[in-house]
């Protein structure tokens, strides 16, 4: 098999001829004019300024003074006047102001009529304050302490008295002891769960490695090589005119 692929490398493969269909150009109607563009003459009417011609302007806008006389005037001498004159009339006129009537004043607190009001001896008061009481003399029964008449305190060792106590719990405990519950078998879960139909099969290990060590004899197999790119039988393939093209292009861009 490899020696007729190496044979059919070296042979080559004879391709078949195919014809190159070029759509890369733009679609353009048939019925598309072109117009062609004077460029001397547009370049010249924009580098050369057209000649305007001469226009005469009649301005209308300003005011009609035809033997009128101008004379300046003190503009801040002429407010003050006006001012002056304002405020001289006011005063001799005078201004007529309306008649006032005592009103209800209610800006003062608002007190019940039945209040009383008490006079305080302010240096009795702040005598007190200065100078303390003086106090009575008291006498304090303390009755929080436990009432233990005739009784006797001994001192207790707490911590020997507590071992001894433990001591006779446990020896107490030993004496009587403890009765067991008897113990009865219960289900063990701890075992895998198998179907009792399952069988068992007993596996001839040394059959088992010598087929994984020693090859097995394969069977000859054809291959069907389709990489190769699907071409129509009707394709052809021309030459490209290259020449033709670039020259076509160049009048395209001078035009």
């Amino acid at each position: 098999m490899q020696t007729n692929l190496a044979a059919d490398i070296q042979k080559g493969t004879e391709l078949k001829k195919t014809e190159t269909k070029d759509s890369s150009a733009p679609v353009i109607d048939p019925d598309t004019k072109m117009k062609t563009v004077d460029r001397k003459a547009l370049v010249e009417g924009v580098t050369q300024p057209q000649e305007l011609k001469k226009t005469e302007t009649k301005d209308s806008s300003a005011p009609k003074t035809e033997g009128a006389k101008v004379g300046q005037v003190d503009t801040v001498a002429k407010q003050q006047a006006i001012r002056q004159g304002a405020v001289t009339r006011s005063i001799e006129k005078g201004t007529e102001l309306k008649k006032t009537e005592d009103q209800h004043d209610a800006s003062a607190p608002v007190i019940d009529p039945e209040t009383k009001m008490k006079t305080v001896d302010r240096k009795a008061l702040v005598e007190g304050v200065t100078q303390p009481q003086e106090l009575k003399k008291t006498e304090t029964k303390d009755g929080s302490a436990p009432k233990i008449e005739g009784a006797k305190v001994e001192q207790v060792d707490t911590v020997a008295k507590q071992q001894a106590i433990r001591q006779g719990a446990v020896a107490h405990q030993i004496k009587k002891g403890t009765e067991l519950k008897p113990v009865e078998d219960q289900h063990d879960a701890s075992a895998p769960v198998i179907d009792p139909e399952a069988k068992i099969k007993k596996v001839d290990r040394k059959a088992l490695v010598e087929g994984v060590t020693q090859p097995q004899e394969l069977k000859k197999t054809e291959t069907k090589d389709s990489s190769a790119p699907v071409i129509d039988p009707n394709t052809k393939i021309t030459s490209g005119k290259r020449g033709d093209l670039l020259r076509d292009l160049s009048k395209d861009q001078k035009a």
